[in-house]
């Protein structure tokens, strides 16, 4: 199974993108414009799926870390939105499952 698009919103500095994944991703940007957090996204998600999600949030600094940091005209709850394809024998034959995580202020 490839992880072949993932759309995040609400999370760390990241107020909502959409982008797709290949085989190879690279990441240009000036400093401060999110790449870091669209990494740390993508190990949040890894850490969900390995079961250690508790020890990953502990780890950037609790549950307040993860949500938005930009600034404060945002009422949408963050949420991560991961689509994985399946990889059929030939072309075409490949399923998608979309899949959602999401995380709300209490």
């Amino acid at each position: 199974m490839t992880l072949a698009a993932l759309e995040i919103a609400g999370y760390r500095s990241v107020r909502r993108i959409r982008f797709p994944l290949r085989q190879l991703t690279v990441l240009v940007g000036g400093n401060g414009v999110g790449k870091t957090n669209l990494y740390r996204s993508l190990e949040l998600l890894q850490s969900v799926a390995k079961g250690t999600v508790a020890h990953e949030l502990a780890r950037e600094g609790g549950l307040a870390s993860v949500f938005w940091a930009g600034g404060k005209n945002l009422t949408e709850d963050g949420s991560f939105d991961p689509m994985y394809r399946t990889d059929g024998y030939r072309a075409g034959e490949g399923n998608v499952l979309a899949l959602e995580a999401a995380f709300s202020g209490f």
